[in-house]
């Protein structure tokens, strides 16, 4: 995937920041001390978001380019924004360095809102997404019996009619999963969130470095 960096993205004021930290963790801490604390929506030990002051509607997430996963799944949703189930790119990715030489990418998208498990109708959403992903990796592993399949492969033509748009998404996340036993995905209540009634997929993939990728794990 070829990320390209925006005309004049030096004067963006998080690429000073991040160019000046020395990881994800340092980063989240400068954007504490520069006063953006009360913008930070949400961290990890490897990606980060946050908003710009008086820009409610869109984020920022930054993370580690060497995260094959959501690099996949980027890609994915830039190729497929008329998907309603994946988040809108406002813009073009930006990609540069942290102060070790650590490549970061920073995104722009629309802000959505989280998904609330007493909310039946939303949640029933995930719950659907969750069973039609289970039994298309069950379809997909080749030591899982005849029979089993058959009422899987009945399962997932019902839910493919009833629900086609998360059909499609589910599909997609199984197709981009580089392991054969879909270990990567790693798809949960804290990785999707809600659009209105419907439900975005944000990250569904544990991270999936690349083979030659040097990431500092700091212990914490």
């Amino acid at each position: 995937m070829r990320i390209d960096e925006l005309k004049g993205y030096r004067t963006n004021p998080f690429y000073k920041i991040a160019s000046q930290s020395s990881d994800i963790e340092n980063f989240y801490h400068r954007l504490k001390n520069q006063g953006y604390r009360d913008q930070i929506l949400g961290r990890g030990l490897f990606g980060l978001v946050f908003h710009r002051p008086n820009t409610p509607d869109v984020v920022y997430k930054a993370f580690l380019r060497s995260d094959r996963g959501y690099m996949k799944y980027l890609k994915f949703a830039m190729e497929n924004q008329h998907n309603p189930h994946v988040p809108k790119i406002i813009g073009k990715p930006l990609s540069f360095d942290l102060e070790n030489g650590t490549q970061v990418v920073l995104v722009k998208l629309e802000r959505l809102e989280k998904l609330d498990s007493s909310d039946s109708s939303n949640y029933n959403q995930f719950l659907q997404l969750t069973a039609i992903i289970d039994s298309l990796s069950l379809v997909k592993n080749p030591f899982y019996d005849s029979d089993g399949k058959k009422k899987e492969e009945e399962f997932l033509q019902q839910r493919k009619q009833q629900y086609p748009t998360l059909y499609d998404i589910a599909q997609q996340i199984v197709k981009l999963s580089h392991k054969s036993r879909m270990e990567d995905v790693d798809l949960h209540s804290g990785n999707v969130m809600m659009r209105g009634n419907t439900l975005v997929v944000t990250d569904p993939y544990a991270l999936t470095p690349s083979p030659t990728s040097s990431i500092r794990r700091a212990n914490r």
